[in-house]
């Protein structure tokens, strides 16, 4: 008996160190992972091949006739190269200089690059304006004036420790040579300061809804629009006594083969909203992924396609630019996207003077995080009840006179034994407390107005806990009916616009 009591704790044994030395296996493969990943990324220049540039019309004759074809080629040049000098920012790497670089332009190109690495500094041309100066006769030889909006700043994993933008005056020199056109020469010119510009305020009182349609949420939604679907859930949003809603605009669905489709689709959203008098706050760079140098240009392209739409839709009430970025400090870093963010209000601003901005930051802890240039602060609740009101009031106090408004509010019906965790009671008394602890806030958005019976993974992740979670937070359950959830958030929000305590 004694051996055999021996023998299985020598098996147990066995059996604790082989999970602990798989875990730790794991572990280590998992963190090679993220570093393989990451090097990947900030190595290889994107691979969409999209030109960031604006042309200009040519200011004197030229030798050689400058026509679309050399616009479109030229400007992608122009990117890739200033993408490629990014993503050598990122790693240190200067070898995918030698692409796009040539002569003197890659001696200081990779020296640059070098440095910036070393010393944790960045140098981003963000938009790109060019007036063709010189173009040889034989096409060899192209010099242009090159207006850009560029930034530089200084970050670490915590914090953004300098940020400074500026419209700069270059003179850049490209050579045609066997492998295609290359930057010979940039010469920066002149430069000139420039700060956010001061927006419209935003006066009104919001009760609103983050809006999916009830089969085609996250991904699904733009390349499966349904006018007809999002008119009658417009309809059920009215009658809950919402004023507004706040919608999702994945970078990738307006930027692919798809985008002027999804362009127009958006369009027609808004004027839907309008005519059922419905505001809307588009959310840009939902399910952002990357934050390298290298993938910037695009992010600029991208929001020249959306702003299109939206700077002046009467709908448009203010934009969110991005969806809770605070989750992405510990991966990304603090720094890098806090001067993200701030690199593309500028960008908004350019395309849109006149438009407020926010960031819908995950908790109030984040909230006050460049609250001294955003237009609206807003941020989201799912945090204990008990001390939601005394979040709000300290959210207030850093605004300084700002609106603030709580972007997502929501609690999921989702039980999995005897009403645990939630029940469709449950998630209604939860809703009408957070309401009324919220009623000194300048707007407050419920997450969301349908269950959706499976969430996207990529959006929430993997765990079927979540998942399960998430399928319950609407108002309106799989088979169209009102929860009581809706009942509470319709008495919630006529208290709210009434200004009862």
């Amino acid at each position: 008996m004694k051996k055999k009591l021996i023998v299985i704790f020598s098996i147990g044994l066995s059996f604790i160190i082989l999970l602990s030395i798989t875990a730790r296996v794991l572990s280590e493969v998992q963190d090679r992972e993220v570093i393989y990943n990451y090097l990947e990324e900030a190595l290889i220049a994107p691979q969409e091949k999209f030109s960031a540039v604006d042309w200009t019309d040519v200011e004197y004759t030229m030798a050689r006739k400058f026509n679309d074809f050399d616009r479109l080629k030229l400007g992608k040049a122009i990117t890739e190269a200033w993408s490629a000098f990014a993503a050598s920012q990122d790693s240190g790497e200067v070898k995918i200089l030698k692409d796009y670089f040539t002569a003197v332009a890659l001696h200081r190109s990779g020296v640059a690059a070098k440095t910036s690495n070393e010393a944790g500094t960045n140098m981003v041309m963000l938009s790109k304006t060019a007036t063709p100066l010189f173009y040889h006769l034989d096409g060899s030889i192209f010099q242009t004036k090159l207006n850009a909006l560029t930034v530089r700043f200084a970050e670490t994993q915590e914090a953004l420790k300098l940020f400074h933008a500026s419209y700069d005056y270059n003179i850049t020199t490209l050579k045609n040579e066997s492998l295609g056109w290359k930057v010979f020469s940039h010469e920066r010119m002149a430069s000139q300061p420039i700060k956010l510009s001061k927006a419209h305020a935003v006066h009104e009182k919001l009760v609103g809804i983050n809006y999916y349609p009830a089969k085609t949420p996250w991904r699904k939604f733009w390349s499966n629009f349904d006018i007809s679907i999002v008119e009658e859930d417009f309809n059920h949003i009215v009658d809950l006594g919402a004023n507004s809603i706040r919608i999702f605009l994945p970078r990738e669905d307006f930027l692919n083969k798809t985008s002027n489709k999804n362009l127009k689709n958006l369009n027609t959203l808004l004027d839907a909203a309008l005519e059922k008098n419905i505001l809307v706050i588009p959310t840009l760079f939902d399910l952002k992924g990357s934050y390298s140098l290298s993938t910037w240009s695009n992010d600029v392209i991208y929001l020249k396609h959306v702003m299109g739409v939206i700077a002046e839709h009467k709908a448009v009430v203010f934009t969110d630019i991005k969806n809770e970025p605070d989750l992405d400090f510990k991966t990304h870093g603090k720094g890098r996207i806090e001067a993200w963010v701030r690199s593309m209000a500028l960008v908004i601003k350019q395309l849109a003077p006149k438009m407020p901005l926010t960031v819908g930051w995950s908790t109030a802890e984040y909230a006050d995080v460049s609250a001294d240039w955003l237009d609206v602060i807003t941020y989201h609740e799912y945090q204990p009840n008990k001390d939601t009101a005394a979040r709000l009031l300290s959210v207030k106090e850093k605004a300084k006179n700002k609106p603030v408004m709580i972007t997502e509010i929501g609690v999921s019906s989702f039980t999995a034994v005897a009403g645990w965790p939630s029940s469709h009671q449950e998630q209604a008394s939860k809703l009408a407390s957070r309401i009324a602890e919220l009623h000194k806030a300048d707007g407050i958005f419920i997450w969301t107005l349908h269950d959706f019976p499976n969430p996207d993974p990529e959006a929430v992740g993997y765990s079927p806990w979540v998942r399960n979670l998430q399928s319950q937070f609407g108002l309106i359950d799989v088979t169209g009916k009102l929860k009581p959830a809706a009942h509470a958030a319709s008495k919630g929000f006529y208290i709210f616009m009434k200004g009862q305590n």
